[in-house]
């Protein structure tokens, strides 16, 4: 059995370098994996091969599609039970893409080839993505999605889908009070729908009631992609900037340092809170109400009331009594951990050390 997949990603966002990170250790564990490195900047490959260690040595990238897809071919011709793993993370979309689509189903219909799909939410699904993976389904693909929310929305399309959670819950966790933590970061995604003045008003009054803590609130960020948003809010909320996260080999540990040193963070991204989370920080959510992806991923994880309003000041005083403040992300990171690698474990394979598992 070969696992495939894509490791053209969104480089300069930390969050899927770990999550690939994390998904391409978990299959290295289990067999033989190959990257499609085509284009992939060089540092972001040994970033991934020092993320996995000796399990390096089970994965082979493949610089040109060409070549990419002929491993394909051959897998799925001598195979039995190769995989091709989509997108992780966000995939909605409303517009389809047949090409795409059909090719991917055109690669399922070789003997010894599935699809896969573990990480993902959806908000939309498109005609052709809907058509693809009910016919993945039907085939005995191996899909899943990562929250309550997005599993409805593939019902609806006529794809049954159990819930896996994000690949991220695969991180070690710290306990809440290891080490010093003086920082307060706020790690906003940057919104079309509210104007920088307007955010800077909310994270300047956060700021005075987290300074009353004892605390010292700073702006930072994990996506390049939100940098100068970022840059614009911290001058105009009157805060300063943070060691943000930079598009070089080892930026994970640089950034989980910095969360090591947080008692609380503050965004709309994911990865943030959850990369955050993991490392003993206290993760509140800021979402606006359309923002169903991250809200339904903390329902499901029993983190509902770290929820609060975009639009509002967060009731500090509450979050600070949260549970979290006791427990840590340990007992949520646990749970979620083991569905992950009993999802794994059961269509690609064991690994050398079998964790028990349910079905």
């Amino acid at each position: 059995m070969t696992a495939f997949l894509s490791l053209r990603t969104r480089y300069e966002n930390l969050g899927n370098e770990i999550i690939n990170t994390l998904l391409i250790r978990e299959l290295c564990r289990r067999g033989r994996v190959v990257g499609l490195g085509s284009g992939v900047p060089g540092w972001y490959l040994e970033s991934i091969r020092a993320g996995l260690g000796r399990l390096s040595e089970r994965l082979t990238v493949v610089p040109r599609r060409r070549q990419f897809a002929l491993a394909i071919l051959k897998a799925g011709l001598r195979e039995p039970g190769s995989l091709i793993f989509t997108s992780r993370g966000d995939v909605s979309n409303p517009r389809s893409n047949y090409r795409r689509d059909v090719y991917l189903y055109a690669l399922q219909r070789l003997p010894g080839m599935n699809l896969a799909l573990v990480g993902a939410s959806f908000d939309t699904i498109s005609p052709s993505k809907a058509w693809l993976l009910r016919a993945a389904q039907r085939r005995g693909g191996a899909i899943s999605v990562r929250d309550s929310r997005s599993r409805l929305l593939l019902a609806g399309a006529g794809v049954g889908a159990p819930l896996v959670p994000d690949l991220a819950f695969l991180l070690p966790t710290t306990e809440p009070k290891a080490g010093p933590r003086r920082l307060a970061l706020f790690m906003p995604r940057r919104r079309a729908t509210i104007p920088v003045d307007k955010v800077a008003g909310i994270v300047a009054h956060s700021a005075d009631v987290l300074r009353s803590r004892g605390l010292e609130p700073a702006i930072a960020w994990q996506s390049g992609q939100d940098a100068s948003f970022c840059r614009a809010l911290a001058r105009a909320a009157g805060l300063p900037v943070a060691t943000p996260s930079e598009r070089t080999v080892g930026r994970l540990p640089a950034m989980e340092k910095l969360y090591r040193e947080s008692a609380i963070v503050l965004s709309n991204r994911l990865h943030a809170l959850l990369i955050a989370a993991a490392n003993g920080a206290l993760p509140v959510a800021l979402l606006e109400p359309e923002e169903t992806r991250v809200r339904g991923i903390f329902e499901d994880a029993g983190w509902a009331d770290l929820v609060t309003d975009a639009r509002a000041v967060p009731d500090l005083e509450r979050l600070a009594g949260h549970r979290f403040a006791r427990e840590g992300a340990g007992p949520a990171f646990a749970d979620a951990a083991e569905r992950i690698r009993c999802y794994l474990d059961r269509v690609v394979g064991q690994p050398d050390r079998q964790p028990e598992c349910d079905g």
